[in-house]
């Protein structure tokens, strides 16, 4: 999102400038916050950063140190299409809540895929076989080592109704470090800005509003800025993806299959730090 050193900071916004402050950064995000909003508006995002896949024994949902909102059911596999409270490449910080109206108003019309493809053989479940909810589930379901808790957009799909077996086998074999990624559309967007200056009040009063929400505020708090998406919109489908986006809090879970969590000490993912040395561009 930012790379900086003594003398340069550049910002994914801004790809062609560069700054000497950070309050020259902040001018120029508040001088052109609208069109920024207008722009990630317009945006067909494809985001997978926020995990690697994990499969969750259920026995470990009635663990009492690990927690989530719902109950695996036998037959089934449940991917964790996107989460929130976590700040990704793109500057960007899903909210809680954002999730509601796109689960309601998309129910029965979303696909799982593979690799953002729709295509015949990529459709891993079709739209009537996809059930979407909304859980809160402990950071630790997603091999992520964050106190409390993120608000998951899951999927819920028969494993009989899985059409590529191969896949599902894939799946269950723990075969890669899968991701799911959300194809997306952003509908409800605000500018959190970290300034005693007057001439943000009130983004400084969204971002003290939401900072303490953020896992990853470390980071927040070193750009000094950020993306609030407090709502968005699922675009057709979520995917199955072995790698990639900007969304690495994901995973897939499966009862009766052996948990794999990340035991990492607490400290700032491979990605994290990727995100502090390199340019990124909207996908």
């Amino acid at each position: 999102m930012l790379l900086q050193n003594r003398s340069m900071i550049k910002a994914i916004e801004f790809p062609d400038k560069v700054f000497t402050t950070k309050e020259e950064l902040f001018k120029a995000l508040k001088t052109n916050e609208k069109t920024l909003i207008d722009l990630k508006k317009s945006q067909l995002y494809k985001s997978s950063e926020k995990g690697q896949i994990s499969f969750l024994n259920a026995d470990r949902l009635k663990d009492a140190s690990l927690k989530a909102g719902f109950e695996a059911k036998e037959g089934f596999i449940y991917p964790i299409i996107s989460t929130t409270k976590y700040l990704d490449s793109h500057g960007d910080v899903h909210i809680n809540g954002c999730f509601t109206k796109t689960c309601k108003e998309q129910q029965g019309k979303v696909y799982y895929a593979l690799d953002h493809e729709l295509k015949w053989d990529s459709i891993l479940a079709w739209q009537k076989d996809v059930n979407m909810f909304i859980s809160s589930i402990d950071w630790a379901l997603v091999g992520k080592k964050y106190e409390g808790q993120t608000e998951a957009l899951v999927f819920e799909i028969a494993k009989e109704k899985i059409t590529r077996k191969d896949v599902l086998q894939a799946i269950e074999n723990k075969a890669s470090d899968f991701e799911n990624s959300i194809r997306m559309v952003y509908h409800k967007i605000v500018l959190a800005v970290n300034s005693e200056s007057k001439d943000y009040a009130e983004n400084k009063a969204y971002f003290d509003s939401r900072i303490d929400d953020i896992a990853n505020k470390e980071l927040a708090l070193e750009n000094g800025y950020f993306w609030g998406v407090e709502e968005l919109g699922i675009h057709k489908e979520g995917s199955l993806v072995v790698a990639g986006g900007s969304n690495d809090a994901t995973s897939i879970y499966s009862k009766n299959i052996e948990a794999v969590l990340d035991t990492s000490k607490n400290e700032p993912s491979d990605d994290t730090q990727q995100v502090k040395s390199k340019i990124y561009s909207f996908i």
